[in-house]
C-alpha cells in the first residue's frame, strides 16, 4: 500500500508539472527554433563575409564586440568598436538583407567608403541609423531611405554626401532627430519635410542648399532646434515659423535670406537663441521680438535692417549684451572686445585721438551703424554710448587692460600691424 501511495504521489506531481508547463510555456530564449538557428547562422555568415570583424571563429555572432542579439539569438544592434575601426570598409560589403531584425546601426567614425546602398532600406525594423564622421562616405541620399518608416534617429553629419535631399524623406513619420550637417548637399529643402510631425531636431548646417525655407516647416509643432545656417538659402523667412512654439534655438544665419523679419517670430515663446546674422534682411526690427522673454542670445547683425531698435527689447532681462566694433582708426592702437567670450570682431581705437578719417562700424547683434563723425575720441565715445547703451572705459595707460565686473577682460592691447604698416596698406 505504501508503494501505491508513493506511485500515486509521483503521478500527481507529474500531472502538476505538465499542467504548470501548459500554463507557463518555455520562453523562446530557452528553445531556439530551427528557423532562429538558420537565421543566426545566416547572420554569422554575413558578418564573416563582410570582413569587418576579421576571421572570427565563433559560430554565434552575438559574442562579437559591438553586436547585441535578442533572446532568440538574432542581431538587433550593430556597431564597430574602436579597436576594429581600422582600414576603409564599404557599406556594400555587408549583406543587409540577412539582418532582418536589426534595429540600431551605429557606424560613426568607422572609415566607411563608397555610397549608401539601396539594400539598407530592407532593414524594416531600423530605428537608429548613424553614419556620421565618415569623410570617405560619398554618393547621394538614396530615395529608398524613405522606406525606413520606423526610423527615429538619422545622423549623417560630416560625411561627403552630395546631391539633393529626396522628397521620400517625408515618409519617415517616426523621425525625431535629423542631422545632415557638413556635407555637400545641394538643391532645395523638400516641402515634404513638413510631414515629419515628430521631429525635434533639424541640422542642415554647412551645405550648399538653395531655394527658400519651405513654409511646411511650420507643421513641425514639436521642433526644438532648427539649424539651417551656412547654406545658400534665399527668399523671405516664412511667417509659418512662428508656429513652432517649442523652438529653443533658431540659426538661419550666413544665407541669402531677404525681406523683413516676420512679426510672427514673436510667438516663439520658448526661444533662447536667435541667429539671423549675415543675410540680406531688410526693413525694421519687429517690436514683437520683445515678447521673447526667454531669449539669452540674439544676433541680427550684418543685414540691411533700418529704423530704431525697439525700446521693448531693453526689457528682455535674460538677453546677454554683446557689442562688436569694427574700425579703421590709427595712432597708438588698442583693441577692446566687450564680453570677450563672444566677441569675434576686434575693435581698434586710438588712445590719443583719431589720426585718420574714421570708418567705424558698430555692431550690436541687432543692427550695424557706421560712424562718420568728428575726428576725436570723445565724439566717438558719445556715439558708441548712444548706439549701444554701454559705457566704454576711456582713461587707460598704454599697457593697461580693462576688466568687467565679472572679471572678464574686454580691453586688450593691439598686437597686430603697426599704424605705419596699416597706413601703407590703405589705398
Amino acid at each position: 500500500m505504501g508503494n501505491n501511495t508513493i506511485s500515486s504521489s509521483v503521478y500527481s506531481v507529474m500531472l502538476l508539472a505538465i499542467s504548470m508547463a501548459g500554463l507557463y510555456p518555455v520562453p523562446s530564449s530557452a528553445k531556439l527554433s530551427s528557423s532562429s538557428s538558420i537565421s543566426s547562422s545566416a547572420e554569422a555568415k554575413t558578418l564573416l563575409n563582410s570582413g569587418w570583424w576579421g576571421n572570427f571563429s565563433a559560430v554565434n555572432p552575438c559574442y562579437l564586440d559591438g553586436i547585441i542579439c535578442n533572446r532568440a539569438g538574432s542581431i538587433i544592434r550593430m556597431g564597430i568598436p574602436y579597436h576594429y575601426s581600422y582600414g576603409v570598409r564599404g557599406l556594400a560589403d555587408m549583406n543587409w538583407s540577412s539582418l532582418p531584425n536589426l534595429e540600431y546601426l551605429d557606424l560613426s567614425h568607422s572609415y566607411l567608403s563608397g555610397g549608401i546602398p539601396d539594400e539598407i532600406s530592407t532593414l524594416s525594423k531600423l530605428t537608429h541609423l548613424d553614419l556620421s564622421f565618415n569623410s570617405f562616405l560619398q554618393g547621394v541620399l538614396p530615395p529608398s531611405l524613405g522606406n525606413l518608416t520606423r526610423l527615429v534617429h538619422l545622423d549623417l553629419m560630416e560625411t561627403n554626401i552630395k546631391g539633393s535631399i529626396p522628397s521620400s524623406i517625408g515618409n519617415l513619420s517616426a523621425l525625431a532627430y535629423l542631422s545632415l550637417r557638413s556635407n555637400q548637399l545641394s538643391g532645395c529643402i523638400p516641402q515634404e519635410i513638413g510631414n515629419l510631425k515628430n521631429l525635434r531636431v533639424i541640422d542642415m548646417t554647412s551645405n550648399g542648399l538653395n531655394g527658400s525655407i519651405p513654409s511646411s516647416i511650420g507643421h513641425l509643432s514639436y521642433l526644438t532646434y532648427l539649424y539651417l545656417d551656412s547654406n545658400q538659402l534665399s527668399g523671405p523667412i516664412p511667417r509659418e515659423i512662428g508656429k513652432l512654439k517649442y523652438l529653443a534655438k533658431l540659426n538661419i544665419s550666413l544665407n541669402n535670406l531677404d525681406g523683413p523679419i516676420p512679426s510672427s517670430i514673436g510667438n516663439l515663446s520658448s526661444l533662447t537663441h536667435l541667429s539671423l546674422h549675415s543675410n540680406q534682411l531688410s526693413s525694421s526690427i519687429p517690436p514683437e521680438i520683445g515678447n521673447l522673454a526667454n531669449l539669452l542670445e540674439m544676433n541680427l547683425s550684418f543685414n540691411i535692417l533700418n529704423g530704431p531698435i525697439p525700446d521693448i527689447i531693453s526689457e528682455l532681462k535674460n538677453l546677454k549684451p554683446s557689442v562688436h566694433v569694427k574700425a579703421r582708426i590709427y595712432g597708438n592702437l588698442i583693441c577692446p572686445c566687450l564680453y570677450a567670450h563672444v566677441c569675434y570682431i576686434c575693435s581698434v581705437l586710438s588712445r590719443y585721438g583719431i589720426h585718420s578719417v574714421p570708418s567705424i562700424l558698430v555692431v550690436n547683434r541687432m543692427v550695424k551703424t557706421r560712424y562718420h563723425g568728428s575726428k576725436n575720441l570723445s565724439s566717438f565715445v558719445q556715439f558708441f554710448k548712444r548706439t549701444t547703451g554701454l559705457d566704454p572705459i576711456l582713461d587707460l595707460t598704454e599697457d593697461q587692460g580693462s576688466y568687467s565686473e565679472s572679471g572678464l577682460k574686454f580691453l586688450y592691447r593691439w598686437k597686430g600691424n603697426s599704424a605705419k604698416e596699416i597706413l601703407m596698406m590703405e589705398p
